[in-house]
Parts: structure tokens; sequence; C-alpha cells
């Protein structure tokens, strides 16, 4: 069986990290053919991508709007001539919608010969993205292709919260597709041989953006801090014009981190005993599960998503800032008990083996069995829709 000889990776970013580029970097490992992989993005984070990289450069401000940043990488790809020779294309967001209706709306004589995309996302798409409209469809072009196109293929993280949603749209845009959502698992919960000793402290890891809640974990962690407890911020990346939201936050905490490398982040913040979340969604959390491996207990704000992040039941749970201050409190006054219950829903829960591998290699058995005889045509004027 014929194997590919190249995989394009596509993912939209800013000036700051991001994390699809995190996720591509670490499923470019898992890629089961010698073959060449070729990551185009406008992210910041770029080099941690083991393979060939385009960086998309872009001068003005202003465009790095939402639906500038997709435009650009797509835009980028179709110009450096990388779209017709890749044999596999993984990308996420609406990138996917994007370079999907160039494939299927064109006229210009311009064909593209058929390949697998792959849609593999740290989050199910957002209303903004799930709902871009295109002309002559009425249901969400998203959904439509993942349901319609045979080579689309859509891929959630293994988050129950993220399968059902995801689900539930497809059905609802396509409810006689065939088609099914698959599942990827990144994480297997492998216990160390022995945990960092352990401080008295709370720390809260993540992006300065609305969906991590940092307002929030600031007025928690004030009033730990007022109550005498050690609380640390550790944010991965932050570009330089927003590097102004953190003045307060520099001022108010004696310990804010910002731009830790991996190693540097789990000795920092891994010594901790509690993880304070806030996240309004997350699809599955690999910086928080590295720290939970290393025996940081999580107080967990209430939202959909982490119903399945620890399991039903999970008793450090708050529904308001009071409530996520004393359970705080209470997780470090009974670390020991927190510790035990939290490794044991850990053996449970993420027992299952890293799976990109057999993933992709379903997809593109799939693909070269299937043998779709249907071409799409690139419309070089329709560049100008988006």
């Amino acid at each position: 069986m014929r194997t590919p000889n190249k995989i394009v990776w596509i993912a939209a970013g800013n000036k700051e990290n991001e994390s699809l580029v995190s996720l591509f970097s670490s499923l470019v490992k898992q890629v089961p053919w010698n073959c060449t992989n070729l990551l185009i993005t406008n992210a910041a984070n770029w080099r941690t991508f083991t393979g060939e990289t385009y960086k998309v450069t872009v001068d003005k401000e202003e465009d790095h709007s939402l639906v500038a940043r997709y435009r650009q990488v797509v835009l980028a790809a179709y110009h450096e001539n990388v779209l017709e020779d890749a044999d596999i294309i993984v990308t996420g967001g609406m990138t996917a919608v994007m370079l999907i209706y160039m494939l299927t709306h064109g006229n210009s004589g311009i064909t593209l010969r058929n390949k697998p995309i792959v849609y593999v996302s740290p989050k199910v798409p957002e209303k903004e993205v799930a709902e871009f409209p295109v002309e002559g469809y009425e249901e969400s072009m998203f959904w439509w292709m993942v349901g319609n196109i045979p080579n689309v293929h859509a891929v959630v993280l293994d988050n129950d919260t993220e399968y059902e949603l995801a689900d539930k749209r497809l059905f609802r845009t396509c409810p006689n597709s065939n088609k099914k959502i698959r599942r990827l698992v990144l994480w297997k919960y492998e216990p160390l041989d022995g945990l960092p000793e352990k401080a008295d402290k709370v720390v809260w890891s993540g992006r300065w953006n609305s969906i991590k809640k940092p307002d929030i974990a600031a007025r928690i962690m004030a009033v730990l801090s007022g109550r005498g407890i050690d609380v640390e911020f550790f944010i991965p990346t932050i570009s330089t014009s927003r590097r102004r939201l953190l003045t307060h936050i520099k001022e108010t905490f004696p310990r804010v981190y910002i731009g830790l490398d991996s190693q540097e982040y789990r000795k920092e913040a891994g010594n901790a005993k509690v993880l304070l979340i806030t996240s309004e969604v997350e699809g599955q959390p690999l910086g928080y599960l590295e720290l939970l491996e290393l025996g940081v207990v999580p107080v967990i704000r209430k939202r959909p998503w982490m119903k399945t992040f620890m399991g039903e039941g999970w008793p450090l749970i708050y529904t308001n800032e009071g409530e996520a201050v004393e359970l705080c409190i209470e997780a470090m006054r009974n670390y020991d008990k927190y510790l035990a219950l939290m490794q044991d829903r850990l053996k449970a829960r993420y027992n299952k083996d890293p799976n990109f591998t057999n993933l992709i290699a379903g997809i593109w058995d799939e693909y070269v069995a299937g043998d779709y005889n249907h071409d799409y045509s690139l419309d070089v004027k329709g560049r100008g829709a988006f």
C-alpha cells in the first residue's frame, strides 16, 4: 500500500503562542511514516514544530483579527504551492472551512487532487467558526463539510463533553450522514516513582485571555494571599502589546512567571499542592495534566467541560469565588487525602494509550481504499470572499 510523502499542517495564530501549534508539535512526533511534515503558521511558537516550517509574518497590527489570521495562513499555503503536493492536510479552526470552500467552489481550472483533510483542534469549533456563513448553504458550512465530503474528518479530544457537542452539531446539520466523529487520546497517566517536595502554595496557569478567566483567578488569589497563603501565576506567553494588562497583577502578586520552558514550568509549578482552574472551556489540557501527574491537586470551576476531566463527583468543585478560596485551603490542609483520591481517578480516567498514530493511519488507509474519483478545483477569484 502506498504511503504519504508529505503532510501539511496549517495552524492560524497571532503574535503569541498558539495552542494548536503546541498540539501539532506533539502529534507530528506520532506520524507513522517517514515523510515530510510542513507547518504553515503565523503563531509565535512555530519553532516547537519538528519539521519544516513556513512562518507567515504580518506587519499591520489590524491584520491580526480572527478572520484575517485564518485567511493569512490559507492564502500562504496556496501561494507557497504546498497544497497540491500535500498527501494529507491537518488543520483546525476556520482554516478548514476556508480551505474546503476554496477546494469545492472552483472554476478557474486549477485542480487540486483529492486528499484527506483532517480537522483536529484543542476544542470543538466556537460558534463564529461553526456558523461561518457560505452562500448556498443554509446549514453550518463546517458541519455540512464534515458530513458530506468523504475525505474530510473531524477529530475531537478525548473529552465526553466535546464529543457529545460535536456529535449533536453534526447530526443537526447532516442527520442522514454516516460519518463519525473521531476521538483523539493525547495523554496516558503513568504514576511517577516519586513526587517533588511540596510547598503550601496555590498556583494558576494559563494564557491571559477570556477563556481562561484570569480575572476570576486574580480575585481568588488575592483573597488567598490576604490570608497568608503563597500564590503564583504561570503565563506561558503574552505579546508585548498586551503585557500592560499584567501591570496590576505584577504589582499585586510578587511571583508572576511568564514564558517558562517546559522543564522550568514543571519545576516551579510542580512543587505546589494546589492548582486553581478557572477556565470557561477546555478540551484535554495537557499543561494541567502534567501538574496533576506531579501531584498538584486541582480545585476546578464548575463548567460543562470539567465533568469528565476528573470524573463525576470530584469533591473540589466550586461555583463561586468564596467557595474556591475555602476549597483551596481544604485541599492544602488535607493534601494527602486528596492526592490519593486524585491519583486513583487519574488511573481510571486516563488509562488509554495515545492514538494519533493509529488514527491518522486509519484515515489514510480509508482514503487509499476508497479511491475517491471526484476532484476539487481551487477558485483563485474566490479568495476575496474571505
